[in-house]
């Protein structure tokens, strides 16, 4: 094993292990929001986040999406190149906002946000991109400990001015005060980002980067966009079809299927930049077996964790939420999906192929748009969590597709990718007809616990003695 890919896995186990903990202190405080907010509220903050994260991808560019392919073409100047990108992005979201500002009435009423609200998004939006250019770029060096820490006091600044604001307002104002505190934080990390990238990289603009981020990045602007929309476009077209509260129901139970999310997410990220490592050297052996393992495991955690998650979840939540408990499984296996097809994208944007990114994606999303007009209005808000499923199986297949046709060396092992798929997609569907029988539920978690264990004691065991030898000492 070389120094480089021991130092990933480190920064990788450990950057996962500390994000899905530090994130997990969303779930963890449910319950506190859950009684001081109403599923209106929920819903409130649900509409708010959601155009949020579709409005960042224009705010952004997409920059942090090319920014790993960057730091190879771009070695000796990265730094140069990230102040670059960020200065020329803060000028762009400067003249985005004051053309939008005189029609902020106008866009109010289109998004049901608040006018004080919507200027509140915007500061977000501008501050976001400095503090996600840095994120990506710490990742790409593996410095897990600043990224880590970076996003534990988002987290943590959140929670604390949410709640200082929740009970300094009145009941009426309680999901606005949720939503400022919330973007306080982004603001504050924002400002620090901008100045550490600054300090790094001068503040300049140069033809070079911004040119080389137009080619890359602005093809993959309508596949944000339309990621955007497969993730949150389900929530927007519940408040309009649907109801408000069922909007809050499907929000908090969307955050608590995403804590599985995070996990996927977080190991995708660690994986990133080690799988680069590995295509620079044409190591296609080494990135297959690492696939196929890394696959099994996040598909035997998705089962597990569809098994465990209604007691978990009313653990969390007060007995008003507990509907959005079925949410949890279709959810879930989309997290799985979308795991699957990152492994295909890092190809598309490691060989500079972005345009097919956002064909994709754009057919994604028109046909989840058009399932959930079909039947949302009919089944109700239920229905978007199989809509979005859908979806994304859907841009799998696409990618895998796309995948075949521009690289023609084999990296991943296409039979075992679709049977991990298909064998985890059949038990959760199975899960869903004994999701009410507890005792059902928990014989299978300790019969794929203890197979799982059995097949992997050797690796167990040399962990188990590993840590047994530095207790004794």
């Amino acid at each position: 094993m070389t120094g480089n890919t021991k130092e990933a896995i480190k920064a990788g186990t450990w950057y996962t292990i500390s994000n899905v903990a530090i994130k997990s202190i969303g779930i963890i405080t449910a319950p506190i929001f859950t009684r001081l907010l109403t599923t209106d509220d929920y819903g409130q903050v649900t509409n708010f986040t959601s155009w949020q994260a579709i409005l960042f991808v224009i705010f952004g560019l997409c920059a942090d999406y090319v920014t790993g392919r960057a730091k190879i073409d771009f070695e000796n100047t990265f730094n140069q190149y990230l102040s670059s990108i960020q200065s020329f992005i803060l000028i762009f979201d400067i003249v985005l906002f004051v053309v939008l500002v005189p029609f902020y009435q106008q866009i109010s009423i289109l998004l049901e946000i608040d006018p004080i609200l919507l200027f509140a998004m915007c500061g977000a939006l501008i501050f976001s991109t400095p503090l996600n250019l840095f994120q990506t770029k710490l990742r790409f060096e593996y410095k897990y400990k600043e990224n880590v820490f970076i996003t534990f006091s988002s987290i943590l600044g959140s929670i604390l001015f949410s709640l200082f604001f929740i009970y300094l307002t009145n009941k009426e104002y309680r999901a606005d005060a949720r939503i400022i505190g919330g973007i306080i934080p982004i603001m504050i990390l924002g400002t620090y980002c901008f100045f550490s990238i600054i300090r790094k990289g001068a503040f300049t603009i140069k033809k070079e980067y911004f040119s080389y981020m137009f080619k890359y990045a602005l093809p993959i602007i309508p596949h944000g966009l339309a990621m955007m929309a497969l993730a949150q476009i389900g929530r927007i077209m519940i408040v309009k079809y649907d109801c408000m509260s069922n909007a809050g129901l499907f929000g908090i139970g969307e955050s608590f299927a995403t804590i599985f999310f995070l996990l996927t997410l977080s190991i995708q990220n660690a994986w990133q930049p080690w799988f680069f490592d590995k295509m620079k050297t044409q190591n296609h052996r080494e990135i297959r077996l690492g696939t196929n393992k890394l696959t099994s495991y996040i598909a035997i955690g998705t089962i597990l964790y569809i098994l465990v998650a209604p007691e978990a979840f009313k653990l969390f939540t007060n007995s008003p939420f507990w509907d959005a408990i079925w949410l949890i499984p279709p959810i879930a296996l989309a997290s799985f999906y979308k795991f699957l097809y990152g492994y295909f994208i890092n190809i598309e944007l490691y060989l500079k192929k972005t345009l097919y990114i956002p064909i994709a994606t754009i057919l994604c999303a028109i046909v989840n748009i058009i399932l959930n007009l079909i039947f949302l209005p009919q089944y109700g808000y239920m229905v978007t969590a199989y809509t979005a499923l859908v979806s994304y199986l859907f841009l799998f297949i696409f990618h895998w597709i796309v995948y075949k046709k521009i690289y023609k060396k084999q990296v991943f092992d296409g039979k075992i990718l679709f049977l991990q798929l298909f064998i985890c997609s059949c038990f959760i569907l199975f899960i869903l007809l004994i999701y009410e029988n507890i005792t059902l539920r928990y014989i299978l978690v300790a019969i794929i616990t203890g197979i799982t264990c059995y097949i992997n004691k050797k690796s167990l065991s040399a962990i188990i003695k590993k840590y047994t030898k530095r207790f004794v000492r």
